[in-house]
């Protein structure tokens, strides 16, 4: 089993500089927004994210102070993206504790949420001055994921089933912030143009591993993940393993399915039936398969580049997120 830990051996003392001042960003004397900082810092996960940053980074060159900036602003990004989808979905928790909003109602996580985005500008502004490049590719994402979640709401609700909407859905929600990382990576260090569009490519690719493993999960109640299990299909969003198995489903199967998602009946007795059907109809193993499939692009990707132990960090990356169980 792929460790985290381990991932992140060749970039240890960039990320401890990272820890710094992203720690330093959830500072405050508003009493409001030191118990919601108290609550976000504790479900704050593994942080993947700047950890790709700092990698790719230090494949392409020697990571600089706004590498590590560049870092923070990424994963505040994500904070705030967090944060707003618990709300716009009604979940109530996030990684097994409450969410923000199950915490201190709606108004309050959006507002810290806001006041975050705040801060990635601020941060932006004054140690992006300079990086004019750098700045584009975080504006650029604030609306490609706010665009993502837009059509994840719309498909959900006119019920678009295929394949070409489940992929521009999570390109624009996941596959973004993840190309944003390594390609930030690259930027920062003052890589090259190939290098640069090169290093996007992998972290998109890397990306749709990880959301399409995330889409698994919810067919795998035997995991616990630290959301309740089939919670996508409650809120209307067809994910690729479902996907999967309607393609290989009969008439009379099809229809059965299409029913009762559309008349948003949740028995236990339909979601039983939906984890079966998923199941007997290949549905997560052919997801499964996809990611193989995006795994051995990035590979590629990756083989391009000279060996050093970033290289192999990003290999063992790319092994971890698309068989990672939590």
């Amino acid at each position: 089993m792929f460790s985290v830990e381990n991932i992140k051996k060749p970039i240890a003392d960039e990320f401890i500089s990272f820890q710094q001042c992203y720690d330093c960003v959830f500072e405050s004397d508003n009493p409001v927004l030191s118990a919601v900082y108290e609550q976000v810092l504790s479900v704050k996960g593994k942080q993947l994210r700047p950890v790709l940053l700092l990698l790719a980074a230090k494949l392409c060159g020697t990571p600089s102070e706004q590498t590590i900036y560049s870092a923070v602003i990424l994963e505040l990004l994500h904070t705030v993206s967090l944060i707003h989808d618990d709300v716009v979905d009604e979940a109530l928790q996030r990684r097994g504790k409450k969410s923000l909003n199950a915490q201190f109602g709606n108004q309050v996580a959006v507002l810290s949420g806001d006041y975050l985005l705040s801060c990635c500008m601020n941060i932006c502004f004054e140690k992006l001055a300079t990086n004019a490049r750098g700045q584009l590719v975080l504006s650029n994402l604030v609306g490609e994921l706010s665009s993502g979640e837009l059509l994840q709401l719309y498909s959900a609700e006119h019920l678009l089933w295929d394949r070409e909407h489940y992929f521009q859905i999570i390109k624009k929600k996941t596959a973004a912030l993840f190309s944003a990382c390594t390609k930030m990576g690259a930027v920062s260090v003052n890589a090259d143009d190939a290098t640069i569009d090169k290093m996007a490519t992998l972290g998109e690719y890397l990306g749709i591993c990880f959301q399409i493993r995330d889409d698994v999960f919810d067919y795998s109640p035997e995991l616990h993940i630290g959301k309740p299990s089939l919670h996508d299909i409650r809120e209307g969003k067809i994910t690729l393993p479902l996907i999967n198995a309607l393609q290989n489903a009969s008439v009379a199967e099809l229809e059965s399915v299409c029913d009762f998602v559309r008349r948003k009946d949740f028995s236990d007795e339909n979601l039983s039936f939906l984890a079966r059907f998923v199941q007997e109809h290949r549905g997560i193993e052919a997801a499964l398969h996809e990611i193989e499939l995006y795994q051995e692009r990035i590979r590629s990707l990756l083989n391009e580049f000279p060996d050093s132990e970033c290289k192999m960090a990003l290999f063992d990356f790319t092994d971890y997120v698309g068989t990672r169980t939590f």
